[in-house]
């Protein structure tokens, strides 16, 4: 029915809402989803990837750049998923958006899936 009333002429599509609990939808175990970003802590920056280059290279380049960061051990591997998304842009971002919730147990189950997309 709803897709009826959304082909009609001069109706107005309906306005989609989003979840109010979907801010709370995490690709990441509760492993990762669970622990803390270190205090005081900034991404450094790196040159974003939108899908177009070398997915392999942007890898590379992202753990040579979180290994120049001086991290607490038990936080690493969860700062290294969590900060992954920031350095994405277009359809890598949409990819890594929709990655199944609870996905993602460690950054190198992140890197496979991301080389394989």
């Amino acid at each position: 029915m709803q897709s009826m009333v959304e082909r009609l002429p001069g109706v107005a599509p309906p306005i989609h809402r989003s979840n109010p609990d979907s801010f709370t939808d995490t690709p990441f175990a509760e492993e990762i989803a669970s622990v803390e970003m270190p205090q005081k802590f900034s991404f450094p920056s790196i040159k974003m990837y939108d899908g177009t280059e070398d997915p392999d290279d942007h890898i590379a380049q992202y753990k040579q750049r979180m290994v120049a960061v001086v991290l607490p051990k038990e936080s690493r591997e969860a700062t290294m998923c969590k900060g992954f998304g920031s350095t994405l842009i277009g359809p890598a971002l949409q990819w890594y958006i929709n990655l199944p919730t609870r996905s993602i147990s460690s950054f190198a189950g992140l890197s496979d899936k991301f080389v394989e997309q």
